[in-house]
């Protein structure tokens, strides 16, 4: 069907619904999400099928920075035994941050095509706006809430007296004063003192400890500047102080959970370590745990880590697609709208789905919760496929469905995917007709490399990475997957004219950080040098193929080679 309910979640009833939610994800077999966000790339450029995944990476995470999520779909399928059908519970929620005093303030860009692409399929801006839930990430919360402590540590302490230096009697006369007119003549219930430093604010609870003490109660706002402001309550008794103190505490949690917002919802799911499922999620999960669990770490290597430990079990559908016994079904066309559609035909069984009673919105492709929930039905559909057995939900993570577990696909050729599992080996191009040519002048020219490795090896093509570095493929390599040793050794003519590097080699290089901006490899310090028993010369100072396998000693094979046949 086109159009299916669910439940829309905004601000105003989300604190309703959400126990609602964290009982759909606790009792759940399985979840699937989807994102919609303002763009998808920080600027304009064009990924290479020669990238590392690290410098894929790096780009991804300045497009993570830059864009924002504005809705995340989600949707909880629960199987029932006794009726033999899936219940499912699909939620939309509108995501937008909201600052708590200094903190959680977030800036974000936009592509106009995104945003167009938005509102022609029904997006309201003024409801993300004005009714968008709050979220902040772990590290911002953290943070935040130290400097909440901090403020109470500094309500609740009574330092030793102190002798008020000269220079400051004249503020603590005033501030005294002020204070006295205020109790004396002013009927308010609230007096806020101009915003001071943190020695000052000492001054004033020593004057009201010594003078006021039965009479105000007196509390620091939290804020993470250094300048912050007392406020002072008028009391009528002890009890009283206790309760005014009480009062603002439960204010300020009951404001960092509103802040905190949506994360709440991220945070159940982590703990459910529930399959969690996507489709051509590789941009979903980089948002997912940007935004709401904590800042993307520098490599690639950490990230998945990170991500594995938060979600063990993840399951790319596009991927999944790529499976024999699904892939000779569905064909190359594996847009989500293109497999909703496969899968309502043959060999796909028609699954039961009973929707939850709360579901109350009628909403289509292109919006998450709707995209969350169809992924969910594809992944079904899928599973039914390979195991012949959906309806005992232990068999929903079958044989053949294991291997695809925790492989996200990639947008690399072929049918690339990064691997999270903990030792797993990422499927990508081996490129192994392809060189990367480094220390290249403004005076090289593409035709001149296209020419002279035209004539030293045969058809070419070139792509450029920098001013400084172009990658070199062979289109005809003879049949051959590696120059053969021999023929390395003593090549030096090649290298009289332009430096090349392996494409494994250059891999290798980038994933541990040893390229240049340049891209040229690193010079090594002695220091590293020496731990790796390479003594004090310059590793890279010579062509590797003038040093021995014992001079490279534990480096990876970097495989350094002339790209010339000189007979």
């Amino acid at each position: 069907p086109s159009l299916v309910l669910m439940l829309k979640v905004n601000k105003e009833n989300f604190y309703q619904h959400l126990p609602n939610i964290v009982n759909e994800i606790e009792r759940c077999d399985f979840m699937a999400f989807d994102f919609e966000m303002t763009g998808l790339t920080a600027e304009d450029y064009r990924t290479g099928p020669l990238d590392t995944l690290q410098i894929r990476y790096e780009r991804y995470k300045k497009d993570v920075s830059f864009c924002f999520p504005v809705q995340f779909g989600l949707s909880c399928f629960t199987f029932s035994e006794e009726e033999g059908e899936f219940h499912s519970a699909s939620y939309s929620f509108d995501i937008f941050p909201t600052a708590f005093n200094q903190f959680n303030k977030q800036w974000f860009g936009c592509q106009a095509s995104s945003l167009t692409y938005l509102s022609n399929n029904n997006f309201s801006f003024d409801d993300w706006i004005y009714k968008g839930i709050s979220f902040m990430d772990l590290n911002t919360e953290e943070k935040m809430r130290k400097e909440v402590a901090y403020s109470r540590r500094e309500l609740s302490r009574r330092p030793q007296k102190m002798v008020i230096p000269e220079k400051e009697l004249s503020f603590a006369s005033e501030t005294e004063q002020q204070i006295s007119d205020w109790i004396d003549e002013d009927e308010s219930k609230v007096l806020k003192l101009p915003s001071t430093n943190s020695f000052r604010r000492r001054i004033i609870y020593q004057i009201i400890e010594e003078k006021f003490s039965d009479k105000v109660f007196a509390r620091t706002p939290f804020s993470p500047w250094n300048n912050a402001s007392v406020h002072l309550t008028r009391v009528a008794s002890e009890q009283e102080k206790k309760d005014v103190k009480k009062k603002y505490e439960d204010e300020e949690e009951n404001t960092m959970e509103e802040a905190i917002g949506f994360r709440r919802v991220v945070d159940h799911i982590v703990a459910s370590k529930k399959p969690f499922v996507g489709h051509n999620c590789f941009l979903d999960f980089l948002h997912l745990y940007h935004r709401f669990i904590r800042p993307l770490p520098p490599t690639v290597a950490e990230y998945k880590a990170a991500l594995n430990e938060c979600f063990p079990v993840i399951i790319d559908t596009k991927h999944l697609s790529s499976h024999p016994l699904i892939s000779c079904s569905v064909g190359y066309k594996t847009s989500l709208e293109e497999l909703t559609n496969r899968i309502q035909e043959t060999p796909f069984s028609k699954i039961p789905i009973k929707e939850s009673d709360d579901q109350n919105t009628t909403l289509s492709f292109h919006n998450a919760g709707f995209d969350a929930l169809v992924t969910a039905k594809v992944f079904i559909a899928f599973t039914d496929v390979l195991a012949r057995d959906w309806r005992v939900k232990q068999t929903l993570i079958n044989p053949g469905v294991v291997l695809f577990v925790n492989k996200i696909r990639l947008a690399f050729p072929g049918k690339s995917y990064m691997d999270l599992s903990p030792g797993g080996v990422d499927c990508l191009p081996k490129n192994e007709n392809a060189f990367l040519v480094y220390r290249l002048t403004p005076a090289d020219k593409t035709t001149d490399l296209i020419e002279y490795y035209k004539q030293k090896i045969g058809p070419n093509r070139i792509t450029w990475v920098n001013e400084n570095a172009a990658f070199v493929e062979f289109t005809d390599f003879y049949g051959e997957k590696r120059f053969p040793e021999e023929e390395i050794e003593g090549l030096e003519a090649p290298f009289q004219k332009y430096t090349a590097l392996r494409y494994s080699a250059y891999v290798e290089l980038s994933n541990q950080g040893l390229l240049n901006p340049d891209f040229s490899p690193k010079t090594l310090s002695n220091k590293r040098k020496r731990a790796e028993g390479q003594g004090n010369d310059d590793l890279f100072g010579q062509p590797l193929w003038k040093k021995s396998k014992t001079q490279v000693g534990s480096w990876p094979d970097l495989d350094f080679v002339p790209l010339a046949r000189d007979t």
